[in-house]
């Protein structure tokens, strides 16, 4: 198993592209409303990584795109009875272990929600 340390300022993207996604997830793009991911896993979230970090990869790759990182967080969602916010979590987790080259993805994906709401975009 790998072990990561990860830098506040990435901390800082991870929450601000989870708070985007999960908005997403949880209220639709339409209605969507303010709402932060915490960032951290509980025992339940970590397994779901362990166990299912390939398949949201798999997913993401088949599907690189902003509806495609939405369906994978309610996809995480439905199949492991995660609120929103617990979903970004596990997807930001299972992305930063497994398939660091889709984080761009999901801050692009971030960022747009972000715009669209009017919020700021950090860098």
């Amino acid at each position: 198993m790998i072990h990561s340390t990860v830098h506040w300022r990435t901390a800082r993207k991870i929450l601000g592209a989870s708070a985007a996604v999960l908005v997403v997830a949880g209220t639709g793009i339409a209605a969507a409303t303010e709402a932060h991911a915490d960032g951290y896993l509980s025992g339940r979230e970590s397994a779901y990584v362990v166990n299912y970090s390939g398949i949201v990869c798999d997913t993401i790759a088949n599907h690189p795109s902003l509806p495609g990182v939405v369906g994978v967080v309610q996809g995480v969602a439905d199949t492991g009875h995660f609120t929103g916010d617990d979903a970004v979590d596990v997807v930001n987790a299972s992305v930063l272990t497994s398939c660091p080259e889709w984080w761009p993805l999901l801050e692009a994906v971030g960022a747009q929600f972000r715009a669209a709401q009017g919020g700021s975009v950090m860098a």
